[in-house]
């Protein structure tokens, strides 16, 4: 009986029945058992990873430092703080709410099942785009810009904003170290500031500039539509990209979106689906059109996710690019139109937007490998558009590189509109 009273005193008494709870809800609110927490799918890829760093390390410090293309322990050091990155930019994307459903464009799954037949452009006021004075026919190749196109070679006649811009730069940026490059244009081509301008850096992800421009090209030709349909491959996924993974492999999306894509999201994946299309040579035929001779897009742009894929291009070369979509001369005045609107929602926002004005338009497009950061545009002020280019490799870190790049553009906007628009007059 003693056993039997005490298993009794410790039973638990029956639960009361709450007021308006019914006995149905409170069952439903248990919690289920919780999942041990090496068998959670979550902590297993984290552990997946760590492991694939690990060996990166070890390949990086033994024997097979040689082979595994990674010259030192400090690329090792910012090859896993951009994987770590890149990870949390998945885990970001994949949550509700996440930066990958902005209110343009929309998911990626709403997107295709609305199937546009041209990417969604809104039109760019027409005094962003100087028209260009004559059209070749359609899909008909030009002879290289270089000659034709470029500034003529005669004095500059003196302006107040152009030369209190370049007194500003100098004494800001005329002292950088070794390892940035820079060049500042204003709407007529004239040089405002230069900073190694004709030194060759990697060109990142600045070689999509001449993809976009050259799948525009094919369009005009008639050799493609942007409603055609590309198929994400396996062989097309690149780490670093945070819009597609694995699980997109086999998924349809169009032309036009992948354009969107790789100029909006700077996606890896879409680049490559587009390169297929348009091929290095016709790239590479296209940047010698526009008299960039001094920017190569290698046959396989994408060797290894460390950067050992040099794909060369200058300041000098990126800053033409720009200066031509300002006149309507890449491809023509439309496809021009359509880049620099492409450009203009740009979501990568780090370098020469973050220390403008709110509210600023800034076309741009940016660039980034281990110890690569670059960022080249347009920025609009109220007297008139100015091109800056910003490039660095080698020698500044990451940080650095995009301080200094947001920096730039700073102080080019307050020199550029601080004189009044009374200065501007006359202007060549």
């Amino acid at each position: 009986m003693v056993a039997s009273d005490a298993r009794r005193s410790f039973t638990r008494p029956p639960a009361r029945p709450v007021a308006g709870v019914s006995r149905s809800y409170r069952a439903g609110a248990r919690r289920p058992p919780r999942q041990p927490v090496l068998t959670r799918p979550g902590v297993r890829r984290g552990l997946v990873h760590l492991f694939c760093l690990g060996l990166v390390c070890l390949a990086a410090a033994g024997p097979l430092a040689p082979l595994s293309g990674i010259a030192s322990r400090q690329e090792v050091a910012i090859a896993v703080v951009r994987h770590a990155r890149f990870l949390a930019a998945q885990a970001e994307a994949a949550a509700p709410g996440g930066w990958n459903v902005p209110p343009y464009p929309l998911t990626i799954s709403e997107i295709i099942a609305s199937n546009p037949p041209e990417p969604a452009l809104p039109a760019v006021p027409a005094s962003f785009v100087q028209p260009a004075p004559a059209e070749t026919a359609a899909g008909e190749r030009t002879a290289p810009a270089s000659s034709a196109a470029a500034p003529a070679p005669v004095p500059v006649a003196p302006n107040p904003v152009r030369e209190a811009t370049g007194a500003a730069l100098r004494q800001r940026f005329a002292a950088l170290p070794e390892g940035y490059g820079i060049v500042v244009l204003d709407a007529s081509g004239t040089p405002i500031f230069e900073h190694r301008a004709s030194e060759q850096f990697q060109a990142a992800s600045l070689y999509k500039l001449g993809v976009a421009a050259e799948i525009f090209r094919l369009r005009k030709a008639g050799k493609l539509n942007f409603s055609d349909p590309l198929i994400i491959t396996r062989e097309a996924l690149a780490d670093g990209d945070t819009l597609f993974a694995a699980g997109d492999i086999g998924r349809k999306i169009t032309v036009g979106e992948a354009v969107d894509f790789m100029i909006t999201r700077s996606s890896n994946v879409a680049a490559i689906l587009l390169l297929k299309k348009a091929g290095p040579a016709g790239v590479n035929a296209m940047f010698d059109e526009l008299g960039m001779s001094d920017t190569k897009l290698l046959d396989r742009p994408f060797r290894n996710v460390y950067g050992n894929a040099k794909n060369q291009t200058t300041p000098r070369d990126i800053a033409r690019f720009f200066w031509l979509l300002l006149r309507g001369k890449v491809v023509d005045v439309d496809s021009s139109q359509a880049i620099i609107t492409l450009l203009l929602r740009q979501r990568i926002e780090d370098r020469l937007p973050a220390l403008l004005p709110k509210g600023v338009p800034v076309a741009h497009k940016t660039g980034n490998l281990v110890g690569v950061v670059h960022d080249a545009g347009i920025i609009y002020s109220r007297n008139g558009p100015v091109i800056v280019v910003g490039m660095s490799q080698d020698g500044p870190t990451e940080e650095e590189a995009t301080g200094t790049i947001a920096q730039l553009a700073r102080v080019t906007y307050d020199a550029y509109t601080g004189a009044s628009a009374a200065d501007e007059v006359g202007q060549p």
